[in-house]
């Protein structure tokens, strides 16, 4: 007898810091939410104590922490090792109070937890966000506990050729790779950006103010158009973190620093050109670029993660692509782009009907319709008939 009842998903994150897994994995619950019963679980919320994120989620999902603790008694010897058996004991009671048979995990701590607390008949579906090629980046983790934790996995989402590389290297079987855009559910902007010839170019990094983010980079070359074109430029900064205190005195008729912005489009709507100047190894499909194209913005970003691949249809490119090697980023690259805006005004028109046309990339409904197949297929056959029910039940 058929049931009205919603299958039941999971989606996991570490914390609610305001990074781009944290981001989608938001995002991609609330989509998944009409048609499955999403439970939505922070394991690290001791990480960070800003939940302006989780204000994101929609409130019919439920949503919870394990327990937290305070730093001073993580340093008690006692509570190190009593402290994981809480938090197992814990996740083991969600999972039989909501019937969970399948876990979208977002990052490396998730995915190190599940495959060691979740029950043994649970699919473990990891999304590649960067955090694997960090982890790789440590002296003797090839011989942690990284490859059996992919071995335990069902099945790796992946953005970007380096999430390939790492998969390759870990000898994760091709047949259980999927490679997804992220999805989103934005705004187009309804009006093509233009630049007006005589006005200052209005230039902005919306993104982390953290090291390999660009931001220091990104200053200092805007000081050296600046000089060379005065009172043509203007640059837009939009983030919290290290760099935002490092910098934020620097504030003048031509930077401006706004801190952190839940939502930032506003700022955005106001820019001719969206940058991301990022050497972070983690980075994959930056939510920055996203919103940049969603408001019709060219971009220019350096060529971490799948950047290029975001901002490139039909073999065109919505901006500039700027090469990182192991010298660093090309800055004349970054130079030379941003003087071409300034001689050549049609050229921010032209980029952003481009930008605009990037945005199928990111179809959340084709993406979740796409993911969901596969897993219907692949791991877990009792998702086929939530996917075949009618939404709204």
């Amino acid at each position: 007898m058929k049931t009205n009842r919603k299958q039941s998903l999971c989606v996991t994150i570490d914390s609610y810091h305001d990074g781009g897994a944290e981001a989608y994995a938001i995002r991609l619950a609330n989509a998944l939410s009409d048609r499955y019963r999403v439970v939505f679980i922070e394991l690290l919320p001791e990480r960070t104590h800003k939940k302006g994120m989780k204000n994101l989620l929609n409130a019919a999902i439920s949503s919870y922490q394990l327990f937290s603790f305070d730093r001073w008694i993580f340093r008690n010897r006692f509570y190190r090792v009593t402290f994981p058996i809480v938090k197992y004991i814990q996740l083991r009671w969600l999972f039989r109070k909501h019937d969970i048979r399948t876990v979208l995990s977002h990052s490396h701590y998730s995915d190190s937890c599940l495959t060691k607390w979740a029950p043994a008949n649970t699919s473990i579906v990891s999304f590649f966000h960067g955090h694997y090629e960090m982890e790789m980046e440590k002296p003797d983790v090839i011989f942690s506990q990284i490859p059996s934790i992919i071995r335990r996995l069902n099945a790796v989402i992946y953005t970007s050729r380096n999430h390939l590389r790492t998969l390759s290297e870990l000898g994760f079987p091709a047949s259980r790779q999927l490679k997804l855009f992220y999805g989103y559910n934005g705004t187009r902007a309804s009006q093509l950006t233009k630049y007006q010839p005589g006005s200052p170019l209005r230039l902005g990094v919306i993104s982390r103010a953290i090291e390999g983010k660009g931001w220091e980079t990104t200053i200092r070359l805007f000081s050296d158009l600046s000089r060379e074109y005065p009172g043509r430029l203007e640059l837009h900064m939009v983030g919290d973190g290290p760099d935002y205190e490092r910098f934020k005195n620097l504030e003048s008729e031509s930077i401006r620093f706004y801190g952190f912005q839940v939502n930032p489009r506003p700022v955005l709507d106001t820019l001719h050109v969206g940058i991301l100047l990022s050497t972070y190894t983690a980075e994959s499909q930056p939510n920055t670029v996203i919103e940049y194209l969603f408001a019709g913005k060219p971009v220019l970003a350096t060529n971490m993660g799948s950047i290029e691949d975001m901002i490139t249809i039909d073999g065109k490119t919505a901006g500039n692509v700027i090469p990182v090697t192991d010298q660093g980023i090309d800055e004349v690259a970054f130079l030379q782009a941003v003087r071409s805006y300034l001689s050549e005004p049609g050229l921010i028109e032209q980029q952003s009907a481009l930008a605009l046309e990037c945005t199928r990339h990111f179809d959340m409904a084709a993406i979740t319709g796409t993911l969901m197949n596969y897993i219907e297929k692949n791991l877990n056959p009792e998702i086929k008939e939530a996917l075949t029910e009618p939404s709204g039940h």
